[in-house]
């Protein structure tokens, strides 16, 4: 069995007030699979992330990236274990002074070093891809949110990461940048052996056979599996996870 690129074993996450937000997280992901977790609003999903990602340090348990444990890491070894991750927030968070192409091209230092070789190319390469051609030299303000998370998405993949997390990435996307999205992350995975984990409060958009559910329900993984299999039990179990699949 390969290593895991990604491996969570007891995890929780306690907030400053000692409220016990996650609980014995247990997961582990392969290379190119792709993993979506999904939960009823509230129930932690984008915090997860964030515990597995290192932006939030797991409280309990252990939390393994990359063959490396973060639980206890510093700063410093962290900034070191960033630059073969990508991460894409909620709300895209781009840099509203510089252009698609720019943000994209960021990871790449292109801003730093103008004549990186190959930054501005890459960029262009990934704006095309992810739709944003006729948007790709203008800035972000007053663009809507799913073409900022397509930017986002395609500055995450531009230093061609081991590892990806998202957070919603279609929330505000139409159909068109939807499929721009979900075929870009399959490719990478597919081609590159890439690992995606995404935080979805849809579930239709990454409802695929090669797709991967983890479910959480009260601060803990519910159930994990392919989704026809997770959607069966669905059915049959808590009503709130019944109404999530049925919304």
């Amino acid at each position: 069995m390969n290593e895991p690129v990604l491996e969570a074993v007891g995890a929780g996450f306690a907030g400053a007030n000692g409220r016990v937000l996650l609980r014995d997280v247990n997961l582990r992901v392969g290379p190119g699979e792709i993993v979506a977790v999904a939960a009823p609003a509230g129930e932690g999903k984008s915090l997860l992330l964030r515990v597995l990602c290192g932006l939030d340090q797991a409280t309990e348990g252990s939390v393994r990236v990359l063959g490396r444990e973060t639980v206890g890491m510093t700063h410093g070894a962290f900034v070191d274990l960033w630059r073969e991750m990508g991460f894409v927030y909620q709300e895209g968070g781009l840099i509203s002074n510089l252009t698609l192409a720019e943000n994209v091209a960021l990871p790449l230092g292109w801003r730093a070093r103008r004549d990186q070789p190959g930054a501005r190319a890459r960029a262009e390469e990934l704006c095309a891809e992810l739709e944003l051609g006729e948007h790709a030299h203008d800035r972000p303000g007053g663009m809507g949110l799913g073409v900022k998370k397509r930017a986002a998405v395609a500055r995450a993949l531009a230093p061609r990461p081991r590892l990806i997390f998202v957070d919603d990435p279609f929330i505000g996307s139409d159909p068109q940048g939807e499929h721009a999205i979900r075929e870009k992350l399959r490719r990478e995975a597919s081609v590159r052996d890439m690992s995606v984990v995404a935080a979805l409060s849809d579930l239709d958009p990454l409802r695929h056979p090669w797709v991967r559910l983890v479910l959480l329900l009260d601060g803990t993984v519910w159930a994990d599996g392919p989704y026809d299999e997770v959607a069966a039990r669905a059915r049959q179990s808590d009503p709130r996870v019944q109404r999530f699949f049925a919304a």
